[in-house]
């Protein structure tokens, strides 16, 4: 569970079901190195980085919201690096270690470490802890969105945070059978520095709004995932997923739209997929 875009709901909504037309042009550059092959006592070094530079122009003529300025040319790169590091001959461990830098904030170390557990070939044991982000776009920053045109405004921060995400996980992974197979595993998501919406000024028309980061809270549950391969070409997939949601408020903060402007996240999901390969490049 991961909270890296645009929520639907919530005060924020508001603005986004009335942005008009935006044009975007860009380019993007991605290099990946790998060490020398892996081998049974030497696991592969990947390391790597990015670079994506785009220009964009929203065309709002005289709506009421607007993204100020309304163009921009932005950059945003990465590096990369991860290795594998055999401590015994069923227990791997996993580090990784990659670096972001934005436009809207200062460059961010995103850690990963995995421990794994080969019980034997059939039973695998693993448990991670990892940091991610997800950085500030144009519409935390550069919003202007006249609510009620003269009364109220909604704008974007020039100082809007990374919103930050730390998971836990441990899980373990069966093969029950030569076509069938089932994985387990346990999560527990903290989450700081959630976009929130705050007064900014409550005395003088027009009365604004603007985005903070004071919301914080967390997400644990249970997600269980089977697969059955009756053939060769046919591979049937069913999973379980069940989350408790647990978010709130900073001290100071103004409790805009309550929780409800983080999102609406599904407290169970179930899904069940069919995958075919027909032959001749046709898959269903």
């Amino acid at each position: 569970e991961s909270r890296g875009g645009e929520n639907p709901g919530g005060i924020a909504a508001v603005a986004r079901r009335r942005i008009g037309v935006l044009r975007e042009s860009g380019c993007r550059r991605r290099v990946k190195r790998n060490g020398p092959a892996e081998t049974a006592d030497h696991p592969v070094f990947v390391w790597g980085g990015g670079v994506r530079v785009y220009r964009d122009c929203f065309n709002l003529g005289g709506a009421a919201v607007q993204f100020l300025p309304d163009r921009r040319t932005v950059d945003l790169g990465d590096i990369f690096a991860q290795d594998n590091v055999l401590l015994a001959a069923s227990l791997r461990l996993t580090l990784g270690l990659k670096f972001e830098a934005d436009p809207y904030a200062a460059p961010e170390p995103l850690p990963n470490a995995r421990l794994s557990f080969e019980l034997d070939d059939n039973v695998s044991l693993w448990t991670a802890v990892s940091r991610a982000v997800r950085a500030p776009t144009r519409f935390d920053v550069d919003l202007n969105d006249a609510i009620v045109p003269s009364v109220l405004n909604l704008q974007g921060a020039q100082d809007f945070k990374p919103e930050e995400l730390v998971a836990y996980e441990a899980g373990s992974r069966v093969q029950l059978a030569n076509d069938v197979s089932l994985s387990v595993s346990l999560f527990y998501n903290a989450y700081d520095d959630l976009r929130s919406t705050e007064w900014a000024n409550m005395t003088t028309l027009p009365l604004l709004w603007k985005f903070g980061n004071l919301m914080k809270g967390h997400v644990y549950g249970l997600e269980d995932w089977g697969g059955y391969q009756p053939f060769d070409w046919w591979r049937i997939t069913a999973g379980l997923n069940l989350q408790h949601e647990n978010l709130g408020f900073k001290s100071g903060s103004s409790a805009l739209g309550g929780v409800a402007t983080a999102g609406d996240d599904p407290n169970h999901q179930a899904s069940l997929s069919s995958a075919m390969n027909l032959g001749d490049g046709l898959a269903w």
